[in-house]
């Protein structure tokens, strides 16, 4: 067990040293009469530094020593000495004892009932790990009262029944969504504890095994289906599959104009994944039975100028298309005669279209480089050909379009990576005749969404080994990726408003456990205390570890980017879903809208830019709002459409 007694703590140039008077430490302090634990050759049951402390220390130090030995029932003993002594289990960092700094990681009852549990005396290993959780929760303890459980049921005889799994918006072994990323959410139940639960070989975060959890969990998928398992286990051991599809459907409508008669009209196809549940013509809504392929017939307009059609699935995808003259040659004999052929003649015979083009892709309303604040983009399109249309590919992406007309509109909705985005539309006729489309949307990231405006978070370990480094080559580039926090290190010069996140890595024969605390620098404030621990070893572990803390100190540290309301001078209150989360004094930003971008032709949307007006704090928080106040004095109600977001 690595336990460090002496603490060298850096920040900046001011060093701190914690210095050892063993004439001093004497008076106050001695070491416990020596136990023999010998295993492989290996004395244990020894204090691991070497250097006196509170007898409470030594006791709890040589007690883990014991445990690395396999000696359990002289561990106990230890444990029960330093309880004596100092009761509660705890862990908070840089501590000051006498005259030495140590890290306050102590948990006899925890570990003396880790020790219950390897000598078989499980009742016993109960009590002490629930009286540890009701000190100081930690993983490493629940992971434990878990096994302890498990082994205590199976004493008794008790086989368990199947988990229950229930999973919202499933409807007929399917659940239909068009968000990125995907979230699946649902409840397990079973009255022997659910214990683990996994979604494609994935592990959902559990902090505790209970009888109902409710869980989320978030996938990237990209347009289609999806085969989906999910795992429910319960402490008992019984295990219960639920086995579904995911259908991803972030693409508009197909309208495929089939034919033109001067009497029967334009036929029209309508294609999607899902029901189609409107459709329109230059604003007017045509009447038509939900279904994923529709076939409609609209009165051919005595004088063709312009049709603007609509569509929309069952999951709010649209497509907006106008149809003009100026995609047909009108003085071409072929409207004259070949509009009223048979549909296999009106295949077979070629449509003369404007500018002589015999295969075109036009884009509604984006120029060959366009502007945008979104993180992904809805692009509506037009595919005319002489000849029937065969395929469709967007960035390389192959579209069903089906026995699709010499006319095709669609949209798609396109994720954008910060900066320029080259996207690429083609598309093929009968006659194997291709064309390309090519775009450059760049995504412009507003200002209050840049990382300098993220609170900063300096990072303080005491150590370095081959183990932290491993574990810090996972950790840090994943808090970096988030892009929450501007990370600092203990070498960096911190700020008033700077967080520190302290963290110790504990490794022993049972495992490794990490814990984190989120404070100010002397540590006298503590916000937040996050642990992990895994039974695992190597890499996995550590990335297993890394995901896991990454994941809690984000959901401690949410980002909430909401409208304000209710203004005064220079207060205000923010409704959000998360208030749970958010902390008393939490900074703020005040931001304001400008350069509004948005689709020329269809209106639709493109963002606009952030900018912070001035900063402010969270002074109340009620059940669905909090109240911010201005640091400075700020006249709020001179700027509209104000927004705020943690720092």
């Amino acid at each position: 067990m690595l336990l460090q007694s002496l603490k060298y703590i850096c920040f900046n140039k001011e060093i701190i040293v914690a210095i050892y008077f063993p004439f001093i430490l004497s008076s106050c302090a001695f070491l416990p009469p020596p136990k023999h634990c010998v295993k492989d050759g290996k004395q244990y049951c020894v204090i691991d530094d070497g250097i006196m402390s509170a007898n409470w220390y030594n006791y709890f130090n040589r007690g883990i020593s014991c445990m690395e030995g396999g000696c359990f029932e002289e561990a106990i003993d230890d444990f029960y000495s330093a309880i004596k002594e100092r009761e509660k289990d705890t862990y908070s960092p840089l501590q000051m004892y006498g005259l030495r700094y140590l890290t306050n990681y102590y948990f006899p009852h925890r570990e003396a009932g880790i020790s219950f549990y390897m000598l078989g005396q499980f009742e016993a290993a109960m009590k002490e790990l629930k009286i540890s959780l009701s000190h100081e929760e930690s993983a490493k303890s629940r992971y434990y009262l878990n096994l302890t459980q498990k082994k205590i049921w199976e004493k008794q005889g008790i086989k368990g029944t199947l988990p229950n799994i229930t999973l919202n918006q499933l409807k007929q072994g399917i659940i239909q969504t068009n968000l990125d990323p995907v979230t699946i959410s649902g409840v397990a139940d079973d009255p022997w504890l659910i214990s683990d639960i996994n979604i494609n070989d994935k592990k959902v975060f559990i902090e505790k095994a209970e009888k109902r959890i409710f869980f989320t969990h978030s996938m990237r998928l990209n347009q289609g289906k999806h085969n989906v398992n999910v795992i429910a286990r319960s402490l008992a051991g019984k295990e219960s599959n639920l086995h579904f599809k995911i259908l991803v459907d972030r693409k508009g409508p197909g309208i495929v104009i089939k034919s033109i008669h001067p009497e029967k009209g334009i036929s029209i196809l309508l294609t999607d994944e899902t029901d189609i549940q409107h459709f329109s013509v230059n604003d007017k809504e045509v009447d038509f039975k939900k279904s994923k392929q529709v076939e409609l017939f609209i009165p051919y307009p005595p004088h063709l100028s312009r049709l603007i059609f609509v569509a929309k699935d069952s999951l709010n995808n649209s497509t907006f298309a106008i149809f003009s003259e100026e995609m047909l040659n009108f003085k071409s004999h072929l409207l004259a005669n070949a509009l009223q052929y048979s549909q296999q003649q009106y295949d077979d015979n070629p449509l003369v279209l404007s500018k002589s083009k015999n295969l075109d892709i036009k884009t509604t309303g984006f120029q060959d480089f366009n502007t945008v604040y979104l993180k992904k983009i809805n692009i509506d399109y037009a595919v005319y050909s002489k000849y029937p249309i065969q395929s469709f590919t967007l960035n390389n992406l192959y579209s069903n379009i089906g026995n699709t007309g010499r006319f095709l509109f669609s949209s798609d909705t396109i994720a954008l990576a910060p900066g320029k985005n080259k996207i690429v539309l083609s598309a093929t006729n009968i006659k194997n005749q291709q064309v390309n489309k090519k775009l450059i949307i760049e995504r412009k990231i507003p200002e209050i969404n840049l990382v300098k405006h993220r609170c900063v978070l300096s990072i303080i370990s005491e150590e370095k080994t081959d183990q932290s480094i491993l574990f810090y080559n996972y950790f840090i580039p994943l808090l970096k990726k988030r892009k929450r926090f501007q990370i600092l290190f203990q070498s960096s010069a911190p700020t008033e408003k700077t967080k520190f996140l302290y963290i110790d890595i504990y490794e022993s024969r049972f495992g490794t456990e990490i814990s984190m605390t989120v404070g100010n620098k002397s540590q006298t404030y503590i916000e937040n205390k996050i642990n992990a621990f895994s039974n695992k070893k190597g890499k996995d572990m550590f990335d297993e570890l890394s995901k896991h803390l990454c994941n809690i100190l984000h959901e401690k540290y949410p980002m909430v980017q909401t409208s304000i309301s209710d203004i005064t001078q220079n207060t205000f209150i923010a409704k959000t879903s998360k208030t749970k989360q958010l902390q008393l004094h939490w900074p703020l930003l005040i931001f304001s809208e400008t350069d509004k971008k948005w689709n020329q032709i269809t209106g639709k949307s493109w963002g606009c830019n952030l900018i912070k007006e001035t900063e402010a704090e969270i002074v109340e928080i009620n059940k669905n709002t909090f109240q911010g106040k201005c640091l400075k004095d700020f006249q709020l109600l001179k700027i509209k459409k104000l927004g705020v977001i943690t720092q």
